[in-house]
């Protein structure tokens, strides 16, 4: 699924700094359910906004998995 926001390893990489784990993001990537970030990502009005809340759900299943 395709809404304009493509999720990519150097946003996960970037979530994963801002939370000081050290892990690999293709690896983390793979965890993600891309669909439900870029949802999240829409709720933005702008590109900042739409990287922060994709940041957001991002950390969030990260989180779900025990990745960080």
């Amino acid at each position: 699924m395709s809404l304009a926001f493509e999720i990519t390893e150097e946003d996960v990489q970037n979530v994963l700094r801002r939370n000081n784990v050290k892990a690999d993001p293709a690896a983390c990537l793979g965890l993600l359910d891309t669909g439900s970030i870029e949802k999240a990502a829409l709720y933005g009005d702008d590109i900042d906004q739409q990287t922060e809340y994709a940041y957001l759900e991002i950390e969030k299943q990260l989180k779900e998995k025990g990745a960080i």
